[in-house]
């Protein structure tokens, strides 16, 4: 989580360059647009995974996260197409 403000910017004797603070401040505020972005794309595949057996199953070994999980169901699709697990 970002800081809501960033002290090199917000002191009087600040150690970043007065013309390069509003860039600065631009370029922070679209990485905390960015950060919410990425949030609500991880909440909505949560989402998704809980409504899949076969991502929970695949989560619940240890070392598996979300996007393991969802990205393997996502790309095998239904494992009964294959003939064998091996």
């Amino acid at each position: 989580m970002l800081p809501k403000s960033v002290p090199a910017l917000d002191q009087a004797d600040s150690t970043v360059p007065a013309p390069q603070q509003p860039q600065l401040r631009r370029h922070l505020e679209e990485v905390r647009g960015s950060t919410a972005q990425i949030a609500e794309v991880e909440h909505q595949i949560a989402s998704w995974k809980r409504r899949q057996e076969d991502c929970e199953r695949i989560a619940a070994m240890p070392g598996v996260g979300l996007l393991t999980a969802t990205a393997a169901v996502a790309t095998i699709g239904e494992a009964m197409v294959f003939r064998s697990g091996r």
